[in-house]
């Protein structure tokens, strides 16, 4: 088993993401929103560090993550880049490395691939590299490739440290796990290879198919999402829960936007948070399938060495 620490975590969606594609256990986390900690500390129970950029010494893990802020380069934002104040990556690699992590994941936004005319993205590079993460893997996917009813473009990487005893971090007992579940992912998608989705589902994938064409005559459901039925309906056949209504007086809904996020019903609604908050923390979270997907793809990747 696979020993995570995680930064930046929000409500845990790439941490239950990674959960999907490798067999692991979350030690500690690093948050700072009172909402989301809630969130944490109710569902993983695990030690929150808080502030990362005040963390020495953490506790000795296999894998940081972190989706770290996607504010400085977001397009709804000012894109101040590496200008911005929650420009955190240097502290993020930092941690990783003081944790002697020999995987890195990060997350965020596709605007990072063009902030700053491109600087912002070298920086996290050379940051990855400074800090020993000297070979890694990155992609972007959207979320509707997973079958979401909305787009959700985002880029994830993984990065490996070659730190260690005479550079053989390949021989690390949690490495060799890792290699074993990876190849295994690969040897199981591979033989569905003619009929999984070519957004790489495998075989979430084919039983997500599966329960849309056993769907597809059932019109007992209501309908009410317009030009948007059929896309609600895909990913209503996916996770195989039916939307919740999605307004109320006041606007959104957020038990809707909790489902079209894929969380578990109730994951952050049943907390006793205010709207905005729930609506905040599931805002700013990442989408479990589809960054299990992506992940799953860059570990094939940067394991075929």
């Amino acid at each position: 088993m696979l020993t995570v620490g995680s930064l930046c975590t929000g409500i845990g969606g790439l941490e239950l993401a990674l959960r999907q594609v490798l067999t692991t256990e979350l030690l500690w986390v690093s948050e700072t929103d009172p909402s989301a900690s809630q969130v944490l500390e109710h569902r993983f129970g695990v030690p929150n560090l808080g502030d990362l950029t005040e963390i020495s010494k953490p506790p000795k893990v296999d894998i940081v993550m972190a989706g770290f802020p996607c504010q400085p380069v977001s397009y709804a934002g000012e894109r101040k880049g590496i200008d911005d104040k929650r420009w955190l990556i240097e502290d993020v690699c930092r941690v990783a490395s003081e944790a002697q992590a020999r995987f890195l994941i990060l997350e965020n936004v596709r605007g990072l691939l063009t902030a700053n005319n491109g600087e912002a993205l070298a920086r996290v590079c050379a940051e990855m590299a400074y800090n020993g993460f000297g070979r890694w893997e990155w992609d972007t996917l959207r979320a509707s490739r997973v079958g979401t009813p909305h787009r959700r473009d985002r880029w994830f990487c993984i990065a490996t440290n070659s730190k260690g005893s005479n550079g053989r971090w390949s021989q690390h007992e949690a490495v060799v796990e890792t290699i074993r579940q990876a190849t295994e992912l690969r040897e199981r998608n591979s033989k569905d290879a003619s009929i999984a989705d070519t957004a790489g589902w495998g075989l979430q994938g084919v039983r997500a198919r599966n329960r849309l064409e056993e769907s597809e005559g059932d019109t007992a459901t209501f309908s009410s999402f317009g030009p948007y039925e059929p896309a609600i309906r895909r990913w209503e056949a996916i996770t195989g829960v039916m939307p919740p209504h999605p307004v109320c007086d006041r606007g959104v809904e957020p038990a809707f936007v909790e489902w079209i996020m894929g969380f578990d019903k109730g994951w952050v609604t049943d907390l006793g948070l205010s709207m905005t908050a729930e609506l905040k923390t599931l805002g700013n979270a990442v989408v479990p399938l589809q960054g299990a997907v992506a992940l799953g793809v860059l570990l094939q990747r940067l394991l075929e060495i």
